[in-house]
């Protein structure tokens, strides 16, 4: 059966064969830090913190607007300490309030650092279902994802398609005007959004969505390099992953259009910093994120 939390019918990774289980994962050092140019930008990419629906396991697209709860706050106030620590040179967040007031608490600690609300950022919507406890269907629709059919939608929803076309179109304009020089740049955004943008950023496809777990207000951090082509320059090599390239796969329209930037994940899902909240709420303690080999 599957396992539905705000936006998502998780199976275990073994649904998707050679795909290894990367949450919660310190990725292995690549060989840009070995004489090579600085990235571009060093990204991260944050989850929002918890609402009421999160918690009633109702589905929360971008069709409703609710605000963090108790928890959500906390779990907002704890990652905005974490990154009191980081170095942050601006700060970005989908229009959804779930997100803005995550951020906020991120920004309060770079108060001179631009703040920046991007619209496509936000969560997909789930159509005529967003704010109902999470029906049959969804698990349908993460089914034909799963299976490839990314254009499939729910009634008066978004595919997870166009759900990619507009994030990764809107994030390659936040990296054009706010990149460059190894800035470090924080966007706060949404479940489904982040499993979108870190299958079709690392992979070049969407296919690998189901194994990009994220815990609220968990922190997803990548090197983005910058490279010197344009468009027509890009092929799909440039692009791809190595696994999708040998299963013959091809990058969207979009995605290929993004070719200008390499990204690189360093940690995935990571939550560290929710160690103490976990510990005073009797649940399952966060584990540090852990090595990867190699060859995954």
């Amino acid at each position: 059966m599957c396992v539905l939390h705000e936006d998502t019918c998780s199976r275990p990774s073994s649904a998707h064969p050679g795909m290894a289980d990367i949450n919660a994962a310190v990725m292995p050092q690549s060989n840009s830090d070995s004489g090579a140019p600085a990235p571009y930008v060093t990204l991260f990419l944050v989850r929002h913190g918890e609402t009421h629906l999160n918690a009633s396991h109702v589905l929360q697209g971008s069709g409703v607007d609710p605000p963090l709860n108790a928890t959500g706050n906390e779990q907002a106030r704890l990652v905005g300490e974490r990154f009191s620590r980081e170095q942050v040179d601006g700060v970005a967040s989908s229009w959804l309030l779930r997100a803005r007031e995550t951020a906020q608490y991120i920004h309060k600690y770079h108060p001179h650092t631009p703040f920046q609300v991007i619209p496509d950022l936000a969560e997909i919507h789930w159509g005529k279902f967003d704010g109902v406890a999470i029906p049959t269907d969804v698990a349908k629709l993460v089914d034909a994802w799963k299976d490839g059919n990314f254009d499939a939608r729910l009634p008066d929803g978004e595919s997870a398609a166009e759900a990619e076309a507009r994030a990764v179109s809107a994030l390659g304009r936040y990296l054009d005007e706010q990149g460059g020089g190894n800035r470090h740049l924080v966007i706060v955004l949404h479940g489904r959004l982040l499993r979108i943008l870190l299958s079709s950023l690392l992979d070049g496809v969407l296919d690998r969505m189901p194994i990009y777990e994220h815990r609220n207000t968990c922190v997803n951090e990548l090197r983005v390099y910058r490279r010197n082509i344009g468009p027509e320059e890009t092929t799909d090599a440039a692009v791809l992953a190595p696994w999708a390239r040998d299963a013959g796969r091809q990058p969207s329209k979009v995605r290929r259009a993004l070719g200008r930037y390499h990204f690189e994940a360093v940690r995935l899902n990571d939550a560290h910093h929710l160690a103490k909240l976990d510990a005073s709420q009797a649940v399952a303690p966060t584990s540090l994120p852990t090595p990867l080999t190699a060859s995954q």
